[in-house]
């Protein structure tokens, strides 16, 4: 064993500031195969904090990278261990540059895994989360990476805390660098964990340095950025971070400018007083609009205290990649929650329902379907199927437990981008005295299919009182909830409002039979109308929504599209089996298109036309009565004054119906 610890030299810093440098090494060397690390070292510990247990793990000459001797991690349970074996590091840093470097070797079919601890004491923070897999594949932080099975490799963390910004390198290349929101190392913790199976995994000349901070009269670093890294295209998202003060004296002024390769703001900060070492918590005045694919997006602060360079101007930038995705045309996806009023977890649900309907209002469509209270509806609880709650299913293809959004978010746009195979909307006719419903939906099918597909509706309603709500963030106890931790344990009835409940299935769970008629061929139209549905007095029908379903074969939603109640009335639907229309009776064109697109149309004889536009909402955005034409004809469609989105353009020729999907870009 070759090591130099803890303290190489102590400096004393032009700064005033009594720091040390301190280095590490370990090659294994000085111990006798069997050994146990932590029990023979001074320098290694376990989770448990006890050397000579079952988590220690054992020194061995099966592998090296030098010399004979390295460390054996190995496991065959799924849960990993036992052994668990920490490095500590000394110290908790905060500051200055931290870089850890090791040698690993993964064993061919078997997975590894290590993370680096944010506080002295292990278990309370994890600050970096390092998983490897038997494909030759590792991820951390959202970033994945590649690995060499069955061969020795170059491992590093280069850390610069005092910017923030952490760069994982396998063999001395970069696989991706991140702001981490926990910006402090403590300790590693090597655990032999691959939750598919075995994890056999050897380290060797595991090293690690910090260099402490020596702070500059005047400087400011950009710490962090914060742009969610994939959303959709035309979003206008929120740009916010934190700057720190790394300079001895506070920052008073700055600029902050962010920039899109195309578009640059500039924010010019003046009156602020951050002190040494401490952070500026920032939001920019200008949103950044998502651009299609991958989008190098950088921001930067600049002009600190009225300077023209500060003590560093290396750490004064972020850039991330920002990827835009583009929604399929007519896309929408379901995610249907399970509830109920007396669920004390269950306000998470509501609370990551709402994040995702304000986020994604054109796209995300969500159902709560209660179980066990006054707002059940059997016949939904009872297929939905869920047994733990709260839990969502996503388009019916995965249930699925939720600790943040983005775990409802991601398997959003997994979904949005799948083109799906028709298009659907709804109109309705209402007898408010006697509370019937009669709803006609449509599918319009861009591609063929085959097998059993079906058509149903779901009327949901927001606004409804009258029920408590148990509620288990009460006190703040279990961290904020939208506002849940505020309000008491339970909710009162009072004060308690809920929005997307699932209230009558038309059609049934599984659709109407026989509402798709098999095959369906491409570019068919496809028209029914189900049973009338009785809508209690006691239902508000200015709060509710006609949500549309396509179902698959399997019982997976394809596709849907929600529309209110009066856009629902509102809704003409010609009524039929199906209407059969190919592409040669009409056309938009240039589509996508930005301002103006012409219509050609191709009458064989006289027929009254008419053309209605609607927005992805289902709502009608357009209407114009063209009498009565013939002949080949073209005119021209005037979409300047409608928001950029998709479109359906509803096309009428007497009691014909042609549906064109446009979109309008800009």
């Amino acid at each position: 064993m070759k090591k130099i610890i803890p303290i190489l030299f102590i400096s004393l810093l032009s700064a005033g500031i009594l720091s040390a440098q301190v280095n590490f090494f370990d090659d294994f060397e000085s111990y006798t195969a069997g050994d146990l690390i932590a029990a023979s070292s001074p320098d290694w510990s376990t989770w448990s904090g006890t050397g000579g247990g079952s988590d220690d793990a054992p020194i061995s000459t099966e592998q090296a990278h030098s010399g004979i001797n390295s460390l054996k991690l190995y496991s065959t349970s799924t849960g990993g261990g036992p052994s668990d074996v920490i490095l500590p590091f000394g110290d908790k840093y905060t500051e200055g540059n931290f870089n850890l470097e090791m040698y690993m070797y993964v064993v061919s079919g078997t997975g590894a895994y290590f993370n680096l601890q944010g506080e002295v004491a292990v278990g309370s923070t994890w600050a970096l989360d390092v998983t490897f897999t038997p494909d030759g594949a590792f991820t951390y932080k959202g970033i994945s990476g590649t690995f060499p099975l069955g061969e020795w490799f170059k491992l590093s963390v280069n850390i610069d805390l005092t910017a923030n910004n952490w760069d994982v390198l396998v063999n001395d290349v970069s696989q991706g660098s991140f702001s981490n929101a926990t910006n402090s190392v403590a300790s590693m913790d090597l655990f032999p964990l691959y939750s598919g199976g075995t994890s056999q995994f050897y380290v060797d000349d595991v090293s690690f340095e910090y260099i402490p901070l020596v702070l500059p009269d005047v400087d400011a670093a950009m710490s962090s950025v914060s742009v969610r890294t994939l959303n959709l295209v035309g979003n206008e998202v929120v740009v916010t971070g934190k700057v720190r003060n790394t300079g001895l004296n506070p920052l008073t002024s700055m600029d902050i400018t962010w920039s899109d390769g195309t578009n640059e703001h500039k924010d010019v900060l003046i009156g602020l007083n951050v002190p040494s070492l401490e952070y500026y918590d920032y939001t920019h005045s200008a949103l950044y609009t998502v651009a299609s694919g991958d989008n190098t997006f950088e921001i930067w602060v600049d002009n600190v205290n009225g300077l023209a360079e500060d003590g560093n101007p290396d750490n004064n930038l972020k850039s991330i990649t920002v990827t835009g995705l583009v929604p399929a045309p007519g896309k929408r996806v379901v995610v249907e929650e399970g509830t109920g009023t007396w669920c004390g977890w269950c306000p998470r649900g509501a609370v990551f329902m709402e994040a995702m309907y304000e986020m994604y209002p054109d796209y995300f469509i969500p159902i709560a379907v209660h179980n066990g209270d006054a707002m059940t509806v059997a016949e939904y609880d009872d297929n939905l199927g869920l047994t733990a709650f709260p839990t969502m299913k996503i388009m019916r293809e995965e249930a699925f437990g939720f600790g943040v959004v983005e775990d409802i978010e991601s398997r959003f746009f997994d979904r949005i981008v799948v083109a799906p195979p028709a298009t659907l909307l709804s109109g309705g006719v209402y007898n408010a005295s006697t509370g019937d419903l009669t709803i006609t939906s449509q599918a319009n099918f861009s591609s063929a299919v085959s097998g059993t597909h079906r058509l149903a509706v779901v009327l949901v309603e927001d606004g409804v009182t009258g029920y408590s709500q148990a509620n288990y963030y009460s006190g703040g106890g279990n961290g904020p909830m939208g506002g849940y931790e505020s309000l008491p344990n339970p909710v009162p009835a009072s004060q308690m409002v809920y929005d997307h409940v699932g209230r009558i299935l038309v059609g049934g769970f599984f659709g109407a039979a026989g509402s798709v008629p098999a095959p369906v061929t491409a570019g068919q139209v496809v028209t029914f109308t189900f049973d009338a549905v009785n809508i209690p007095s006691s239902y508000n029908t200015a709060n509710m929504h006609a949500v549309t379903l396509l179902i698959g074969p399997n019982g997976n939603i394809l596709n849907a599209t929600s529309q209110t109640f009066q856009e629902l009335l509102d809704t003409e639907i010609i009524n039929g089996t199906e209407e059969k229309f190919s592409n040669e009776y009409a056309e938009v064109y240039p589509n996508p298109f930005s301002d103006a697109a012409n219509v050609s149309l191709k009458l064989e004889t006289p027929s009254q036309v008419s053309l209605r536009i609607f927005n992805a909402m289902g709502a009608e955005v357009a209407f114009r009565n063209y009498g009565v034409l013939s002949g080949d004809l073209v005119f021209p469609l005037d979409a300047s004054n409608l928001p950029a989105g998709v479109y359906q353009v509803h096309i009428k020729m007497d009691d014909h119906l042609i549906t064109k999907k446009i979109v309008i870009q800009r």
